[in-house]
């Protein structure tokens, strides 16, 4: 997956609170040798099914885990969050999220460690869109 620059060179934070999580595009995912298609109805996709589930959920809705690297599906390391997507929005460029930071994603940001954003999808999440391709 390409990763996404989370732009924090200045340490600041965008205003809204909103940071591209996922442009619009195609990306080669390496190891399965599959295009990943990150078009309008994917984009249209992912923040419908973000939205349903937090409405299903309602107040046990804790958003999207943001953390250190893909360390959140290995068990033996660090799971920890930086922060939580607690809103999505589909933009004519892509996805942006609204994250609340937690106090170690706030100093991360602050102290510009944290660079990139590089989202997880799992093969479940995703549909078959022809030629090696998912959508």
């Amino acid at each position: 997956m390409q990763h996404r620059p989370i732009l924090n060179r200045d340490g600041a934070r965008p205003a809204d609170g909103f940071y591209q999580v996922l442009p619009i595009g195609e990306v080669l995912h390496k190891e399965s040798g599959l295009t990943q298609v990150f078009d309008a109805q994917a984009i249209a996709q992912v923040v419908a099914s973000f939205n349903e589930q937090s409405r299903r959920l309602g107040n046990r809705f804790a958003g999207i885990h943001v953390g250190q690297e893909h360390f959140y599906y290995d068990e033996g390391k660090s799971s920890e969050a930086f922060g939580w997507a607690r809103e999505l929005q589909a933009r004519p460029d892509g996805i942006w999220a609204r994250i609340e930071w937690t106090d170690l994603g706030e100093a991360a940001i602050a102290n510009r460690r944290y660079k990139f954003v590089s989202p997880v999808f799992l093969q479940t999440d995703v549909e078959n869109a022809g030629e090696r391709r998912v959508r």
